[in-house]
């Protein structure tokens, strides 16, 4: 009796083991949940905007956290208007009532400065994460619970490379709108252009119509080049993007063309020192992680200094005939003719693969090939020995086929019958070609007896006429 509870009770005690085992690496395995909210500045779609939502995604998606991202647009390329602000804010304070952020993570000036505004409504007391501010002074870091890295693009690197290729250019067109994004990044360009001064003469147009545009790069002399700021345009209610107006306004140019953001190359530009997005996008999401562990965000430094990498177009390049050579160490070309051995992993060694099995085939081809020549050759040398064998044989020797045809005869036989040579035999019936008719009567009443009995005459002895008679 005590050994059968015995027996009852094991399993119950395995099962409680394993509960034990495996309660604390459930919690474990759990990922602390966390919610965002991410308030971009521009609309789906934008370049820009999506390379910086990419690199947010990307690192919150690999982080120890479970984040809940909410995103929203503020669409301020097409509707920045103080009655759309207002609109957004009513929606976001009915969407978000009761709502409890862990972090805000702001793109461009005009998310900025909305959040800034909304800060004590829509989120009190939540830090903020920024990225993509062109804009930013001291008076507004001193509201506190705020960092992110600066849009400073590197206008000085993609300048020096534009002068170092075209050494005769005296005269730099900023190209650029009025909107919030495009009014700061000329402030930051006015900052720098002192440092050319005595060699490049700097003019901006700012805010001209796509086909004014147009019209004046037609006729820019040869001095000048350009310099794109990333803008929008509207004509007949149709909103042209920024990658748009560069391609139309290099379409109509001959002048070289230049920009500092990733986004906008192979769409006409040269190159330069570029900023990219989507590592915006990183950093500012970086630095959000790091207020979710804890960090204050005041003590996360906030980053200004540029950071740009040389990228080029190669057609922009090819175009206006720039070497290679003359680009700073390191740069990164776009659109270049790749060599074989940058080729994608998978495609290079199907090739491989596909070259390796050509080669066998061809080489079991010409073994074959070689092969059949050899029998070919031994064919015909056998076939030769005994056509030689056959015509010095004093015997008359002849062969047909089953419709008592000739195949062939050797020389002896074609001469006994007055024929020039042995071939003349061939597809035909005695009859055909022999005279004597008790020799073709005897010739097919043997030929019959073979057939039908499938036996050979052992010994015949039949005289002959031959054609002398």
């Amino acid at each position: 009796m005590k050994k059968k509870d015995s027996n009852c009770s094991l399993p119950a005690i395995v099962l409680t083991l394993l509960l034990i085992l495996l309660a604390p690496q459930t919690s474990v395995a759990e990922r602390t949940k966390k919610s965002i909210l991410y308030l971009n500045s521009y609309h789906h779609g934008y370049q820009w905007s999506d390379s910086i939502h990419d690199g947010i995604r990307e690192t919150l998606d690999g982080s120890p956290y479970k984040i809940d991202l909410q995103v929203e647009y503020l669409d301020a390329k097409r509707y920045n208007t103080a009655p759309v602000i207002q609109y957004l804010l009513r929606v976001f304070l009915e969407k978000y009532a009761g709502e409890h952020f862990d972090a805000v993570i702001v793109s461009d000036d005009d998310a900025f400065n909305f959040a800034l505004q909304a800060r004590p409504q829509l989120f009190p007391g939540v830090p903020i994460v920024f990225c993509g501010i062109n804009d930013l002074d001291e008076e507004e870091l001193a509201e506190g619970n705020l960092t992110g890295v600066v849009e400073s693009f590197d206008l000085l690197g993609t300048v020096d490379v534009a002068v170092k290729l075209h050494p005769e250019k005296q005269r730099m067109i900023v190209v650029g709108d009025d909107s919030t994004a495009g009014r700061a990044i000329k402030k930051q360009i006015e900052g720098l252009v002192p440092r050319y001064k005595g060699r490049l003469q700097v003019d901006y147009w700012v805010q001209i119509d796509l086909a004014e545009a147009q019209r004046r790069v037609e006729n820019l002399p040869e001095d000048t080049f350009l310099f794109f700021i990333p803008y929008y345009q509207i004509i007949d209610n149709r909103t042209y993007t920024a990658e748009e107006v560069m391609s139309a306004l290099s379409a109509h140019s001959n002048v070289p063309l230049y920009t500092s953001w990733e986004f906008l190359l192979g769409h006409g530009a040269v190159g330069g020192s570029m900023l990219s997005g989507f590592k915006h996008g990183q950093t500012a999401a970086e630095m959000a992680l790091k207020i979710l562990a804890g960090t204050p965000a005041d003590s996360i430094p906030v980053i200004r200094e540029p950071a740009g990498a040389y990228l080029f177009d190669f057609e922009a390049m090819r175009h206006l005939n720039i070497s290679e050579k003359l680009l700073p160490e390191g740069s990164t070309l776009i659109n270049a003719p790749k060599a074989f051995y940058e080729l994608p992993k998978e495609l290079f060694w199907t090739i491989i693969v596909s070259l390796l099995l050509l080669l066998v085939t061809l080489i079991f081809l010409v073994l074959t090939m070689l092969g059949r020549k050899r029998v070919e050759r031994t064919i015909k040398d056998q076939l030769s020995f005994q056509e030689t064998l056959m015509d010095t044989n004093p015997q008359l020797v002849s062969w047909k086929d089953l419709n008592f045809r000739y195949l062939g005869a050797n020389r002896t036989f074609a001469t006994f019958f007055g024929l020039n040579d042995p071939s003349e035999l061939i597809s035909k019936s005695t009859k055909d070609v022999i005279r004597d008719q008790d020799y073709v009567q005897w010739s097919q009443s043997a030929d019959v007896a073979v057939v039908n009995n499938r036996e050979a005459f052992r010994k015949v002895r039949k005289r002959l006429t031959d054609h002398k008679g």
